[in-house]
């Protein structure tokens, strides 16, 4: 509270308009400035979670938040403050400090001089924005720089509200940590990594034979990671990005080709999961083998009736091109019927597995296991969930679907024609009976049926 309001219990003041918008977005802002929030179900006036405005808030802050961080939280918070608003809140947070600071050094000498880098961190933040600098057309660099690995936090959040999978958030840690690794260091300052350091990172790479796939990737992500940084108002737009600008990438070794599953090694996969009764597998394995869907599709696709073909309908999907509609087999459409697991329309299959990253794993555990490690077969590469994709595009393309086709079924980036809104709707909607045909035309496996006596089984 403004000093000259401490010593009074009500505090009274006017909003100088008679404008009811006005004096409402006037009043807002003025409570905002005091440091409280309008609880509008209670009409209560609360502590506003984003100030320092008691010594509970003043303790949980400066304990958890990094000096670098609370520069750019104080920062970003009163870039939409008035003048006299910031001027307001730093006199409250300074009288704050000036009790908390004298309690410490006398309890706590080491904790006190933390919360004094935190405090000067947050004025200092609070006087960046009162002197407009990040407005400039060249502002000058932040007294606080932030690291890779608090960019690299930004990402992981904006990834995660948007719904990314924990394997796709994990690679952002994965690729950070590798890097910094390489400079062997714990963290690093963002801005002071520079384009030599990133070059030097990548001959070494390619040196130890990482998949080019693999490394790209990564870079990739170590790019969006700057970019956060830079969008964030946590690094100039001016600063060089260093990880910008490297492609096309030399030297690297492409990665191992996946194998497909012939028929054979499919039917012998599906004798194994019917022998061990894990009937989720089974499952996965005849719809694979006739869809080459990932296993995120599998896990969340929904049956439909596009005008009497039935059709797995994939919404949540890796790619844009990767939303799509696949007809069924009209094998495996019986053999789904025979063992009751066909879904409803509308419905999805009910797995047990929680979520599509487990359901992957599962497979590939039960594949290395029981067919690689137990068989040994012959393939023309390694074998893993995503080589039904191979298996059902390498068939298609035997059978005479051209490019756009086969790319419709399994969810690959199509070609120019495609990618325009008729090109999508021709294949999505008016040539699903005949990739229907197509796909029908796909010699059936010998896929085992669940004893009668156990159905209908839980997945």
């Amino acid at each position: 509270m403004p000093a000259e309001y401490r010593n009074r219990k009500n505090i009274k003041e006017s909003l100088r308009t008679s404008h009811l918008p006005t004096a409402l977005e006037r009043l807002h802002n003025r409570i905002n400035a005091l440091g409280l929030t309008l609880d509008f179900q209670t009409q209560e006036l609360l502590p506003h979670p984003d100030r320092l405005t008691t010594k509970e808030t003043v303790n949980m802050r400066w304990r958890d938040e990094k000096p670098e961080l609370a520069y750019h939280n104080a920062r970003n918070a009163a870039s939409t403050w008035t003048d006299s608003e910031i001027e307001e809140v730093m006199e409250i947070e300074s009288d704050l400090h000036h009790e908390q600071i004298e309690a410490l050094h006398n309890d706590d000498p080491v904790h006190a001089k933390k919360y004094q880098k935190h405090h000067q961190a947050r004025m200092d933040g609070y006087e960046r924005a009162a002197s407009k600098e990040d407005k400039k057309l060249n502002p000058r660099p932040h007294r606080y720089n932030i690291t890779l690995k608090r960019a690299a936090s930004l990402l992981v959040n904006d990834y995660a509200d948007a719904g990314k999978s924990k394997k796709q958030i994990g690679r952002i840690n994965i690729s950070v940590d590798k890097f910094l690794a390489f400079i062997e260091q714990p963290d690093f300052i963002l801005t002071d990594i520079a384009i030599r350091h990133v070059k030097k990172y990548i001959r070494l790479s390619a040196r130890d034979n990482i998949p080019l796939n693999t490394f790209s990737a990564e870079l990739g992500l170590l790019d969006k990671v700057f970019k956060i940084a830079q969008e964030e108002g946590l690094v100039s737009d001016n600063a060089n990005n260093p990880f910008q600008g490297h492609r096309p990438l030399k030297d690297f070794k492409e990665a191992e080709s996946k194998g497909i599953y012939e028929p054979e090694h499919a039917e012998l996969l599906a004798r194994e999961a019917i022998s061990a009764r894990s009937y989720d597998i089974l499952v996965m394995i005849a719809v694979s083998y006739y869809t080459g869907m990932r296993c995120s599709e599998l896990f969340e696709c929904v049956l439909v009736d596009e005008d009497g073909t039935s059709c797995f309908d994939i919404k949540k999907a890796k790619t844009r091109a990767s939303v799509r509609k696949v007809p069924l087999h009209n094998h495996l459409k019986v053999w789904l019927t025979d063992n009751e697991l066909l879904p409803d329309y509308g419905s999805s299959f009910a797995w047990s597995a929680t979520s599509s990253d487990a359901f992957n794993k599962r497979f590939n555990r039960f594949n290395k296991t029981h067919l690689i490690n137990k068989h040994n077969p012959k393939t023309n590469g390694p074998l893993s969930h995503h080589s039904f994709r191979h298996g059902m595009a390498t068939r298609l393309h035997r059978l005479g679907l051209g490019e756009i086709q086969v790319a419709s079924v399994v969810g690959h980036s199509r070609d120019t024609v495609a990618q325009t809104t008729s090109g999508r709707y021709y294949i999505a909607e008016e040539e699903i009976k005949r990739v229907h045909k197509y796909i029908n035309e796909i010699s059936p496996i010998d896929l085992p049926n669940i004893p009668k006596e156990l159905l209908p089984v839980r997945l």
